[in-house]
């Protein structure tokens, strides 16, 4: 009778740790299918002064993009938010859902900026992410100076798939000042919506300034194939250039 005792113990410990094994093995497996391979979003302040910077959101309508600014970069109301100096702010979308939109630092953006107030316009940094649920999309990524520059941005890119301009590979790319943007990837120059010239969609400004050189050839979009998604791109405030 002891002995059975004895077998039946042995028996019953070893279900339970069969059954611990296979609850972990079940665990580690929903750990592994909720992984999140989208690219991240990145903003760093280069500067020794905290600046306000505001995330404007494309695609709204489209729920398989984000929605709401709410939670991204410490957002709580509204669309701006704080950098502090030195400071990293980094967001993430979820799994299968893109975000698209650009942010602006030290103002909002606006298509005929108030020339007293920012006399160089603003620029934006534009951004398309995560949409590889479309067929054959395109991640991509750009300085916007078609409204003007009010400030240096740069931009970095690090793990995922490599970024192109078209032609070339690039790691990285930043704007110049108002008119020293022709030539450099990943920039529309002053006035160029199209990047390699000045068409009816370009916004008329009353009293702007004579409109920027169009690049030579189409390397203002930086872009990736949306398959080859991951990684972070790093957009870097370096600094008001008035």
């Amino acid at each position: 009778m002891k002995s059975l005792k004895i077998i039946a113990t042995v028996a019953i410990s070893i279900t339970l740790l069969f059954c611990c094994i296979h609850a972990v093995k079940e665990e580690a497996n929903e750990q592994q299918l909720a992984v999140n391979d989208n690219a991240s979003l990145s903003v760093i302040n280069n500067t020794q002064d905290s600046v306000l910077a505001y995330l404007t959101l494309g695609s709204i309508g489209d729920t398989n993009y984000v929605q709401s600014p709410i939670g991204i970069f410490g957002i709580q109301t509204g669309n701006s938010f704080w950098i502090a100096p030195n400071d990293t702010l980094t967001y993430q979308s979820a799994n299968n859902l893109g975000i698209n939109g650009n942010i602006s630092f030290g103002v909002a953006p606006q298509n005929c900026p108030d020339t007293l107030i920012n006399p160089t316009g603003i620029n934006l940094f534009e951004f398309n992410l995560n949409d590889n649920f479309v067929v054959n999309a395109q991640e991509t990524i750009d300085i916007s100076c078609a409204s003007g520059v009010n400030s240096i941005i740069s931009a970095t890119m690090t793990g995922g798939g490599y970024w192109n301009n078209g032609t070339d590979t690039v790691f990285d790319f930043i704007n110049g000042k108002l008119y020293d943007n022709t030539g450099m990837s990943g920039v529309f120059p002053f006035g160029c919506d199209s990047c390699v010239g000045i068409t009816p969609h370009t916004p008329y400004c009353s009293g702007h300034k004579p409109y920027a050189t169009p690049q030579s050839k189409n390397i203002c979009n930086i872009q990736r194939n949306a398959s080859a998604n991951g990684g972070i791109v790093i957009i870097q405030f370096n600094g008001f250039t008035n």
